[in-house]
């Protein structure tokens, strides 16, 4: 009876034993996939990374100071986008009297006119932060369409400064300022067609296909430098507030900013500064299942499914190019 006992028990310890086993291997499965190394050698990942970094680099023209611009969010555009002029579709067949805007508005156009004609940038930032910011991407669209109502020639001071802006925008900042600088170009083509310009008035601002991937580059390089400034302080801070150093920790950090160097830097692996806008599509996942991306908590956080913007930059594109190549 004692034996069986004695044996009965050693059952029950191996199964309790071997179950523990199975639930702390089955643990180590589910965990390892978030915690084990990018899948490429140190070397490539940074070798490919500097590649897309120099992808993503902004044009000198749009590195020239923003104070000029900068002085339109101290003036009074509260009721900015309450303006009939400012919302898209409308026709710009007939000049806006410029009699007709607030005093502010007038004044903006003034501001913007001047902001090109001393040769004004976005600063000297490639990736401007977003907030705080006196106008937001939102309101220089607004601004550049009213420029675009009130001019009366296709070199009208006020229209080339609204072409000019939409430009800069597409060669300095990350993914919302170069959408809006696209947007801008699509509205310079409908003005221009309204009007019966013909399409050497838009040539010298022309969006291209350039602008598009140097754009996308530096959507993904401005989102992985403000994560690594902000788990560097988070860091800091920790290390303020225990005075101990957190090796797992950092290691942990690191592997999850070499993960995302590691996926866009291959994911973008190759592609030419002018490629053709399908091209650079079919390296673009479609990351609204986060669940197909690689196993990185950073990665999939700063996953922005922006395929459907750079879809309909392409179209932009599309446009803008048929309206100069005609005849």
């Amino acid at each position: 009876m004692l034996d069986v006992m004695g044996r009965g028990a050693r059952i029950t310890l191996i199964v309790g034993l071997t179950t523990l086993t199975l639930a702390g291997v089955w643990a180590a499965l589910e965990i390892y996939p978030w915690i084990k190394p990018p899948p490429e050698e140190p070397e490539v990942i940074e070798r490919r990374w500097a590649a897309l970094d120099q992808l993503a680099r902004a044009s000198d023209r749009s590195g020239g100071p923003r104070e000029l611009l900068d002085v339109i969010g101290s003036l009074e555009l509260s009721a900015l986008g309450e303006l009939p002029i400012t919302e898209g579709g409308l026709a710009y067949t007939d000049p806006v009297d410029r009699a007709t805007l607030p005093t502010e508005m007038s004044a903006a156009v003034d501001q913007l006119t001047r902001w090109r004609q001393r040769g004004g940038g976005l600063g000297a930032e490639r990736c401007p932060p977003l907030e705080p910011r006196p106008l937001s991407a939102i309101q220089l669209m607004w601004l550049a369409r009213v420029a675009l109502h009130v001019s009366r020639a296709a070199d009208d001071p006020a229209a080339l400064a609204a072409l000019e802006l939409g430009a800069q925008l597409r060669e300095r900042g990350g993914l919302l300022d170069g959408v809006v600088g696209f947007s801008i170009a699509d509205e310079s083509l409908r003005w221009a067609q309204d009007r019966g310009y013909p399409p050497t008035a838009l040539r010298e601002h022309r969006p291209t296909r350039a602008q598009l991937v140097s754009l996308v580059a530096r959507e993904i390089v401005c989102s992985y430098e403000l994560a690594e400034r902000e788990l560097a302080r988070e860091a800091e801070a920790q290390r303020g507030a225990s005075r101990l150093q957190l090796p797992t920790g950092a290691r942990g950090i690191q592997r999850e900013l070499a993960m995302v160097r590691w996926y866009w830097g291959e994911r973008l692996h190759g592609v030419a500064p002018d490629a053709p806008p399908q091209a650079l599509l079919a390296r673009l996942p479609d990351i609204d299942d986060y669940e197909r991306l690689p196993e990185s908590v950073l990665l999939r956080a700063l996953a922005v499914p922006f395929r459907g913007q750079v879809e309909s930059v392409v179209e932009k594109l599309a446009r803008y190019d048929e309206f100069l190549d005609s005849p």
